[in-house]
């Protein structure tokens, strides 16, 4: 008999490798500084994640956070955690490679500006606040979340007031500005970022 076409338990290659793709799960990995926020999300309840096209800009598929490894890598300072999608329509594939975004706490009533409108300085983040006379103010903040576009603010600036969201590489602290489409900053029910 040829012992060649045998396979046996302790064969590292077997004849076919099975892919499970309804549901499907994904492996991520966030900076170690993050953990706390994921666990306290957990403990809350079910996390959600969205699985996104490699640069960001669609969603493909919602699913759920199962579970984080015990352990932080060494190496690279972050820890793995995995994600499950239904995949009822196979938009996920094994193998294919997705950002993944997982929401980590929702702030309700959050003041939020453009994230065009950051600008970064040695103290920090600030913004160019527009005044009643037109002419502008370098205002310091404190910024939390930033996606989606969104910036959360918190503290620094007051819901209602304008920031300028372009050109400000040519202002400077008494510049006049006319304001084109009042955008101020909102307090988002949604809670968004």
């Amino acid at each position: 008999m040829d012992q060649g076409n045998i396979v046996r338990a302790t064969d590292s290659a077997g004849i076919v490798v099975i892919t499970q793709t309804q549901p499907i799960s994904a492996v991520s990995t966030l900076p170690q500084e993050s953990l706390a926020l994921v666990r306290t999300a957990m403990k809350v309840g079910s996390v959600p994640v969205e699985a996104l096209t490699q640069d960001g800009a669609f969603s493909i598929a919602r699913g759920t956070l199962t579970l984080f490894n015990n352990e932080i890598t060494q190496a690279n300072g972050t820890i793995q955690l995995k994600s499950t999608f239904p995949n009822t329509d196979e938009a996920l594939w094994p193998g294919q490679y997705v950002e993944i975004r997982m929401q980590q706490e929702i702030v309700n009533g959050a003041l939020t500006v453009p994230s065009a409108a950051l600008e970064r300085g040695q103290d920090g983040y600030y913004v160019y606040v527009a005044g009643q006379d037109g002419k502008v103010a370098l205002r310091t903040i404190e910024v939390g979340q930033i996606a989606d576009g969104r910036a959360i603010v918190k503290s620094g600036l007051a819901s209602g007031e304008l920031v300028v969201t372009s050109g400000s590489y040519r202002l400077e602290p008494g510049t006049q500005v006319s304001i084109e489409s009042a955008s101020p900053a909102s307090n988002d029910p949604a809670g968004k970022p």
